[in-house]
């Protein structure tokens, strides 16, 4: 196989940082666009708020279930395959969704199709793809991704709502969909890679030497090292505390992004000041991700490990040349470190 060739000097882990970029930016801005569409499925149908609602339970379910699956194929396969899949699933799932007739078949199209491509899609996939290619600049990397999500839900949302007033809400879906099956899977599946390796190059676009005296890699074996057991790792303590906290954070996420057009419209707010409202979110998340990066340390790895996250090879380690464990938990594409996690174990 011809190896890839890239300009002299220029680092490619930069077109990775663009693509988890525009990746974070389509699949947040049509899982947030959701609450557009449930007005109209309201009026189309004439179902219950409930009825209508359990379409993103269904959604919701099938993103954290998969999640889990969508690790081991990102380790099995790689990127190269996984997002183009991701970003073709979307836009599946959305132009069947367009074409659909009752709850059943949006159960399928939005729920299940669109669930599974969201997830591999998502936030786990892209942040474990970026601790491949940066290590001390990881965080800042991390949040320019991230960054991604809050423009998605800021531009997609609205743009969402101008499709349904002028062509109504299965062509809406139906343009949506295509972003997946024409910007999204192409350029993942031409231009993604999944290390630098693969490119020839190190992380950081450091030299070979200089990338080895670097932050150690996520997937480095410290010398007489040990794996603890995925038991230990269930019952630690910080590990159940950030999958409770990410649990109440996706709950109270799908709720206010489900409901809160319908309820501005319903009290009488244009619809699309209503989206428009919605878009504000994404505003500032922007600027929440801007602010909370600056405050991390350079070169400090976020210490974060949702459940639904937990995707690659757990590799938590002792360092025996200490006598107080070293732990190095490698869930969610972060590097979560903690001294004394034995004295933090559920018995």
């Amino acid at each position: 196989m011809r190896r890839f060739q890239q300009p002299a000097g220029f680092f490619y882990g930069y077109v990775i940082l663009a693509l988890c970029f525009i990746n974070m930016i389509f699949q947040r801005g049509v899982m947030g666009s959701f609450g557009v569409f449930y007005v109209a499925l309201l009026e189309e149908f004439h179902w219950s708020h409930g009825t209508v609602a359990s379409i993103a339970s269904v959604n919701a379910i099938v993103y954290a279930l998969v999640c889990p699956l969508i690790g081991w194929a990102f380790d099995r396969y790689g990127p190269r395959v996984l997002m183009p899949l991701g970003g073709g699933l979307i836009g599946l799932g959305l132009l069947l969704s367009g074409l659909s007739r009752s709850i059943g078949e949006l159960y399928f199209s939005y729920g299940l199709l669109a669930g599974v491509g969201q997830a591999g899609l998502g936030f786990v996939t892209q942040s474990a793809l970026i601790s491949h290619w940066f290590l001390r600049r990881r965080a800042t990397a991390v949040g320019i991704a991230t960054m991604g999500m809050g423009l998605g839900v800021l531009i997609i949302v609205p743009l969402a709502q101008i499709l349904i007033a002028h062509v109504g809400w299965r062509t809406a879906l139906m343009v949506l969909s295509g972003l997946g099956f024409f910007i999204v899977l192409p350029i993942n599946a031409l231009l993604q890679r999944g290390s630098p390796a693969d490119v020839g190059q190190h992380p950081d676009g450091t030299p070979a030497i200089a990338a080895h005296d670097s932050i150690p890699s996520p997937t480095t074996v410290p010398p007489r090292s040990r794996d603890w057991s995925m038991g230990s790792v269930f019952r630690s303590f910080p590990y159940w505390a950030m999958t409770l906290n990410h649990l109440a954070l996706g709950i109270g996420n799908s709720m206010f992004y489900t409901h809160v057009v319908a309820y501005l419209v319903l009290q009488g707010f244009d619809r699309l000041l209503s989206a428009s409202i919605l878009g504000l979110v994404g505003l500032t998340r922007i600027g929440g991700t801007v602010l909370w990066g600056s405050l991390m340390p350079p070169g400090h790895n976020p210490g974060l490990c949702p459940g639904a996250s937990l995707r690659l090879r757990p590799s938590v380690r002792h360092r025996t040349r200490r006598r107080q464990p070293h732990v190095r938990c490698r869930c969610g594409g972060y590097l979560c470190r903690r001294q004394d996690w034995h004295d933090l174990r559920f018995s």
